[in-house]
């Protein structure tokens, strides 16, 4: 179910890293580490993982948009959104393990190039949400 990384693979910046949250405390030294052993991966828009996925990656969102859902009654339901860059994920079951409910873990994260809006920038949820409705009889 997970979208597969797009093969145009960009090269990692410990000058982009040090501007996140995450990394602005490291030294030289620790980004480089980080950009020679990790990666940047580009995804098209869909599914980056999924719940049940082995946890494998840490993910930090550079640019774009990520969309967290849940399984509620047999139906896929947002309960997350966020195009705030440096916002990371991967690393809550890794973290936490068994000391936290399965149902306060996120059933898929996705990933949209850009968010639809209209003329004056409101952001058109319902199109946002259709995709995980179709071919449902209900919408929650």
């Amino acid at each position: 179910m997970s979208a597969e990384p797009n093969p145009a693979q960009p090269v990692c910046s410990p000058q982009e890293l040090r501007k996140l949250f995450l990394f602005e405390k490291l030294t030289d030294e620790q980004l480089a580490w980080l950009c020679t052993h990790g990666r940047v991966e580009l995804f098209e828009p869909g599914p980056v993982y999924a719940e049940g996925d082995p946890a494998t990656c840490f993910y930090v969102l550079l640019s774009g948009t990520v969309v967290m859902s849940r399984l509620v009654g047999g139906d896929d339901v947002e309960v997350g959104r966020t195009s705030s860059v440096g916002v990371y994920s991967g690393a809550f079951n890794a973290y936490l393990g068994d000391r936290v409910a399965k149902f306060k873990l996120p059933r898929t994260v996705d990933y949209a190039a850009e968010l639809p809006r209209d003329p004056n920038g409101k952001l058109y949820k319902r199109r946002l949400r259709d995709p995980y409705w179709s071919g449902r009889d209900r919408a929650i």
